[in-house]
């Protein structure tokens, strides 16, 4: 397979070109759509190594899934020569084909899945985690999702499921929940739902039983839209940020938090694209999110290059799962525990990423306050109670109190009739400029200012 072609809503975008073991990519010269990625310029130099990596980024993480695809479709196991089968439908907006395919070859009627065949595929991704594609479909139904979990893809029209290709992109991915990870289905569509009424924005996602208690997390695409004139789902393009970075998935933990607000001052059309992503991650530390790592977030790119930052996704709440790691995909300042992240923390990280200082503290403390006065609700209203309910309780109560004002008394009812945020510029009000020394949950120093700190109110 010398070449793969890209193509972009039906039109030939350029094609990647493989010499040895190095993968370039040749945009056509015609070709007037965004860039594939924001590491891969279609003028400048692209950063090292980023096209072989923007390709990677696409498989799955679990190099087991890939391993068993490339053994059924009798190819090496590089993501080059997987995608070459499994390209059609991917994260954002571009397929991925051999040389001499493209949309017009690829054409045919919709193949529709039963609700016995959709139930059928959860269950089995619920008993072996490895099995994304039945093995009778690898190579016939051409998608891949990135990620650690077992997923696949559909397209809904009205009330029914199909499969997707290149001409019909997929509108909703399933996740279902692993047996290991009880309660994920809906912890994480409630934890979507939190993010959109703190003004967060969100997908849409629900957790559908498909015939298992364990349940299946269902959510719309943010990078697919309707094209009004016609009705039809179009893709829309979108990256995450290892792909952004020209990075690695291995790379996804070693990209810290100030690179993302960097590429956002570099990239975004919004000027306040930095303060809309701390807002996300000020969500993932009051939810209890530690995974939020590098290709949890993700930009959207428009036809001139620029970028909007995606609606947040992958919000799960790790540390309801007290066998998973409490260590932040991106630390906040000094804190690299989700328990410890305090005033002094998102004071830092606002200096090292060149950020308002103030702006910060005030963004991550609305959220916080939000989430701890919507997150009761929203989880039982997701299903989630009895002793699950008073773990999450529990979980946001901990990391969500540390920034709420001296007075509140863990209440938020302040915040609806605006009152007037308080200033954490690194010394309290009293005149004090020492940290607070108090031992936090993991047993580091507190940092706050001695007058912004619940420990001296």
């Amino acid at each position: 397979m010398p070449a793969l072609h890209v193509w972009y809503r039906g039109v030939f975008a350029g094609e990647f070109v493989r010499e040895g073991s190095a993968v370039s990519l040749r945009y056509d010269s015609g070709y007037v759509g965004p860039p594939l990625s924001l590491s891969l310029p279609k003028e400048g130099q692209p950063a090292e190594k980023a096209a072989g990596h923007y390709l990677d980024n696409l498989l799955p993480d679990n190099p087991r899934v890939r391993n068993r695809w490339a053994r059924e479709l009798r190819v090496p196991s590089s993501p080059f020569d997987i995608l070459g089968h499994m390209g059609e439908d991917l994260a954002g907006a571009f397929s991925i084909v051999p040389e001499g395919q493209g949309p017009d070859s690829r054409r045919g009627a919709l193949v529709a899945i039963s609700q016995d065949e959709l139930h059928h595929r959860a269950a089995s991704i619920q008993i072996d985690e490895d099995l994304w594609t039945p093995t009778d479909q690898i190579g016939k139904v051409r998608m891949s999702l990135a990620g650690a979990q077992g997923k696949f893809s559909l397209v809904s029209v009205g009330d029914m499921w199909f499969f997707s290709t290149i001409s019909s992109p997929s509108t909703h991915i399933f996740k279902p929940a692993a047996k290991r990870f009880p309660g994920l289905a809906s912890l994480e569509a409630a934890s979507l739902a939190i993010a959109s009424t703190v003004g967060v924005r969100a997908p849409m996602a629900e957790a559908a039983d498909l015939g298992s208690p364990r349940g299946t997390f269902v959510v719309e695409r943010f990078d697919r839209t309707t094209d009004p004139s016609t009705g039809r789902t179009v893709r829309v393009h979108a990256e995450d940020m290892a792909q952004a970075h020209g990075r690695r998935p291995a790379d996804k933990y070693a990209i810290p938090a100030r690179d993302v607000v960097s590429m956002l001052g570099r990239h975004a059309r919004d000027k306040d694209a930095p303060y809309e992503f701390v807002e996300m991650l000020a969500l993932n530390v009051a939810i209890g999110n530690a995974d939020a790592h590098g290709k949890n977030y993700s930009v959207m790119i428009e036809d001139d290059g620029k970028a909007v930052l995606a609606p947040i996704y992958d919000t799960v709440p790790t540390a309801y799962y007290p066998e998973l790691n409490t260590r932040l995909g991106m630390k906040v300042g000094r804190a690299h525990d989700g328990r410890n992240v305090q005033v002094g923390d998102w004071q830092k990280f606002a200096a090292d990423a060149r950020l308002d200082t103030e702006r910060v503290v005030e963004v991550a403390r609305r959220i916080h306050e939000g989430v701890a006065e919507v997150a009761h609700g929203e989880y039982k209203a997701a299903g989630v109670t009895g002793a699950a309910l008073e773990r999450m309780d529990a979980i946001v109560a901990e990391r969500t109190q540390i920034l709420r004002p001296i007075g509140r008394s863990g209440s938020t009812s302040n915040r609806a009739r605006g009152a007037r945020p308080h200033s954490f510029e690194g010394k309290a009000e009293t005149g004090a400029s020492t940290e607070c020394s108090a031992r936090t949950a993991d047993g580091a120093p507190c940092r706050n200012p001695k007058g912004s700190c619940p420990h001296h109110a």
